[in-house]
């Protein structure tokens, strides 16, 4: 039996990528310690660019430390007080998760409980 040979293509295409304005807030709470850091809501530049295969897309997004968020906010000119205040702001929100997950982890644990027919 002949078995074809599969040919190799690359297929490429130009899409629009939008270059935003680091600023505070947005949904990038921080997973651990430091402000939150994300996007400003206005894009500050377009440009077209070839896309050729997703496997050149990056997996994950860059993690900043405590010292680089204090670094970053220092270069644009905020002021030391607002950025503690934005730490403030991502440690409660990050302690607000939390308590969420494990009201989650209880919650399910009972219904799990719960189950009719389930000895226990």
């Amino acid at each position: 039996m002949l078995q074809r040979k599969q040919s190799e293509s690359t297929v490429t295409k130009k899409r629009p990528l939008y270059e935003f304005r680091r600023a505070h807030g947005g949904s990038a709470v921080p997973s651990e310690d430091g402000p939150p850091l994300g996007m400003a809501y206005v894009h500050q530049r377009v440009q077209c660019v070839e896309v050729a295969s997703a496997e050149t897309t990056p997996r994950r997004i860059n993690r900043y430390s405590r010292a680089e968020r204090r670094a970053i906010f220092k270069k644009l000119s905020y002021p030391s007080r607002l950025v503690e205040d934005f730490s403030a702001d991502a440690a409660h929100i990050r302690a607000s998760r939390r308590a969420t997950k494990c009201e989650l982890r209880l919650e399910r644990k009972r219904a799990v409980d719960d189950e009719p027919g389930r000895l226990g």
